[in-house]
């Protein structure tokens, strides 16, 4: 797999999908609760399926905030703060970026190793349970606004570029 080798970070499994769509929804209100921001909500663009997400957002008045761009690229050198809910692919691009990140490795579903949480707690707003995640975006969103901004590349080189700083 993608994570496999010496650059495994990482092993679990997905989150089942009541849950995975109740810790969306409480994403989506923390969102729509933060004031002086202006969210872009990116829903995988894989999923084939309509997502309840959408009505969701709309109803708390975000319907505008939805990503269509299919560059993450693009969305990810226009974005302030990244909110990441499963670390994966997303993850190491968002550590790339300039960025503040908020991720979530719930320790319920996902084994994370000690070095890997070590690194990516001096680059990104880490939570390990969905509850403090919501006070881990609050901190990166202040991070954001001028407060303890974390850029820190160790978590990029051992996970993701290797001993390949050129490769940015």
């Amino acid at each position: 797999g993608a994570f496999s080798g010496e650059r495994r970070y990482f092993s679990g499994s997905l989150y089942p999908d009541i849950g995975y769509f109740a810790l969306q929804r409480r994403l989506v209100n923390v969102l729509a609760e933060c004031e002086g921001i202006q969210p872009r909500i990116r829903l995988y663009p894989w999923n084939h399926e309509p997502s309840p997400l959408r009505e969701i957002i709309g109803r708390k008045g975000l319907g505008s905030a939805l990503d269509i761009n299919p560059s993450l690229g693009e969305s990810l050198a226009q974005a302030d703060v990244v909110v990441i809910d499963y670390p994966s692919t997303t993850l190491l691009q968002s550590v790339a970026s300039f960025a503040q990140i908020a991720v979530l490795c719930d320790r319920t579903y996902l084994e994370i190793t000690d070095e890997a949480a070590r690194l990516l707690e001096r680059r990104a707003f880490v939570a390990y349970t969905p509850d403090a995640f919501e006070q881990s975006i609050r901190q990166a969103i202040a991070a954001a606004r001028g407060g303890d901004r974390r850029l820190d590349e160790g978590f990029l080189a051992a996970y993701g570029i290797g001993d390949n700083p050129d490769a940015l």
